[in-house]
């Protein structure tokens, strides 16, 4: 009387690679970057985080909904503003 009677689905497997976000590609350790974030205010960091907690390494303006970006050979997170101000003229990193 309480028998199931929906017929049996194959369950597929689950694929637990890490993919780009954009491209869809696993990803390898290689591709990794490792990144050196500037902290704004150390005391909103240790209470667990909020916003304007990290900084552009040039400017010390807090990141907070500005577009950043990520110098890859550095490793740094600047203000997109910063970065057509100062960088994009020498393309050498601060």
């Amino acid at each position: 009387e309480f028998t199931p009677t929906a017929a049996p689905t194959e369950i597929k497997k689950v694929d637990n690679s890490t993919r780009c976000p954009v491209t869809g590609k696993k990803l390898k350790v290689k591709d990794l970057i490792s990144v050196k974030m500037d902290v704004a205010d150390q005391k909103l960091l240790d209470q667990g985080g909020g916003k304007g907690v990290f900084c552009c390494a040039v400017s010390k303006n807090p990141i907070v909904f500005q577009q950043a970006l990520l110098l890859k050979p550095s490793g740094v997170v600047i203000l997109e503003s910063v970065w057509k101000d100062i960088v994009s003229k020498e393309m050498k990193c601060p």
